[in-house]
């Protein structure tokens, strides 16, 4: 291609590349992931603009911030380190970093960071393709915070939780009997090993209280009845002498025997008996054994007295071991209250009433809907003020942009000049700096040659080229309603058989 080749990052119209010819395949931008990006006509007046160095193109803003993209058209191609910089040059393949000015300016001298305008004008280069770009922030909403809300029904609910619970009663039931046996063998081991020894220790005991009972109760009778030893063993022996048919003194009991004699004879003398005879002798002995019986009697019955005196004065209170007689034939608790026992505390720990159940099942599942809830509410909160935070920043960078375009139109437009030989005399001309005298000058005349960036009134007037096309459109932003947020109540009324 003959003459020079420009590619513009930042223009008035987006990233630009001037050619010198007109081609027929637009030209492209092909991207490092293997993305094409078609350029467009720079449209203007109703067809391709082509302006004083070449033919424009216009690509779209996508192209811009990429490294190691190609550029190609006319069937050649040339690598751009950055579509960020501007580059130019005489042909692809020897296009170099620029920072040169708008598209369509020339050079011709001026010094850095300015621009000729017709012949003696100057104007600030244009730096509009060296403004920067709004950035944008992105917001990652939370997802999968929690699913949706479950409906339960209570009926449902509750025939099923019954189930189970009844389930679970008869495992806490069969559970507590084993309970319940361990504790009676428990306790019937305990007092077959317990209660021989104990036994052991109070009959022991018992005796050592009698002994010593029985010491202290026959001192008690020594001191207070000094003899009462000696007369009761004297007494009883005196009773044995009585209950062996005797009398304790001899010439007593001689006198008796001869009174029971002398009484026998007397009898028998009187009955007509002889003294000697049989008859009296028979007489004689059986009244002598009639005394004799009753003197035995009388012996016997103070033997008695004697013995229950002695126990009454020297025995004391006795004390008898029973340990045999405490020990309870039935355990403390019966093995069925035992089980009940067991199987009440069992239950009372490990079953859940199923009002309380149902209860934190509705409270889960309205806490996972409020999660959600809260998180949709959440995300679109975040989501909305990220939208406004970059709408507005789009918006104030281009409108930003626009005041400079406008800045920038309004220096060309001041910028252009034209030496006058007489200002009685009517110009006319192309462009300012080649304006020639003329004697035309009627009012509605038009010069299609003034420079760029401004538009000729009338025949002499000069004004900024109308740019209200560019000016930037508000970005909106758009507000995503959370939908779905809670169903609506599925109870109805139900009959179960």
């Amino acid at each position: 291609m003959a003459g020079e080749i420009i590619y513009k990052p930042q223009t008035r119209k987006g990233p630009v590349l001037l050619l010198p010819n007109d081609v027929s395949t637009p030209p492209t931008i092909t991207l490092a992931d293997g993305t094409v990006i078609t350029a467009v006509k720079g449209d203007r007046a109703g067809g391709v603009y082509k302006g004083e160095n070449g033919y424009q193109w216009v690509f779209p803003d996508e192209v811009l911030g990429q490294e190691g993209a190609t550029l190609s058209a006319g069937g050649q191609t040339q690598k751009l380190g950055n579509t960020n910089m501007s580059y130019r040059g005489t042909s692809f393949g020897s296009l170099q970093e620029s920072s040169k000015g708008a598209i369509g300016d020339t050079s011709s001298g001026v010094s850095g960071g300015s621009q000729q305008i017709g012949e003696f004008g100057v104007a600030p280069e244009y730096i509009g393709d060296k403004f920067p770009t709004a950035v944008q922030t992105n917001y990652d909403p939370i997802e999968g915070a929690a699913p949706s809300y479950q409906y339960i029904d209570p009926i449902k609910f509750g025939k099923e939780f019954n189930t189970f619970a009844r389930g679970e009663i008869a495992t806490n039931l069969q559970q507590a009997r084993g309970f319940a046996f361990d504790i009676l063998d428990t306790e019937f081991a305990g007092l077959k090993a317990f209660i021989p020894r104990s036994a052991e220790i109070k009959r022991g005991e018992t005796a050592l209280d009698n002994t010593f009972n029985q010491a202290q109760r026959t001192t008690q009778v020594n001191e207070a009845i000094p003899d009462v030893v000696k007369d009761l063993n004297q007494q009883a022996a005196d009773a044995r002498t009585y209950a062996a048919g005797g009398v304790p003194d001899q010439v007593i009991s001689r006198g008796l025997e001869v009174g029971v004699r002398s009484e026998a004879a007397d009898i028998a003398a009187t009955s007509g008996f002889g003294v000697n005879s049989s008859a009296s002798q028979k007489v004689s002995n059986l009244m002598s054994a009639r005394e004799r019986i009753g003197l035995s009697k009388y012996g016997n019955d103070l033997l008695s007295q004697n013995a229950n005196t002695r126990a009454n004065l020297f025995l004391a209170p006795t004390e008898y071991s029973n340990a045999g007689a405490q020990v309870n034939v039935n355990p403390t608790i019966s093995g069925g209250q035992a089980q009940i026992g067991q199987a009440s505390q069992i239950n009372q720990l490990v079953n859940v009433p199923g009002s309380q159940a149902f209860s934190a099942a509705i409270n889960q599942s309205q806490f996972l809907s409020q999660l959600v809830q809260q998180t949709q509410q959440f995300n679109a909160s975040n989501t909305l003020q990220n939208d406004q935070f970059n709408a507005n920043n789009v918006n104030n960078f281009a409108l930003s942009f626009f005041n400079y375009l406008n800045s920038y139109v309004n220096s060309v437009a001041g910028g252009q000049t034209q030496k006058l030989g007489n200002t009685n005399m009517s110009y006319r001309g192309t462009s300012f700096g080649s304006l020639q005298e003329s004697s035309k000058g009627a009012i509605g005349d038009t010069s299609s040659g003034v420079s760029g960036g401004s538009q000729q009134i009338g025949e002499f007037g000069v004004a900024p080229e109308y740019i209200g096309d560019k000016f930037p459109t508000a970005v909106q932003t758009n507000y995503d309603p959370i939908e779905g947020a809670a169903p609506e109540s599925r109870i109805k009324p139900s009959l179960y058989p």
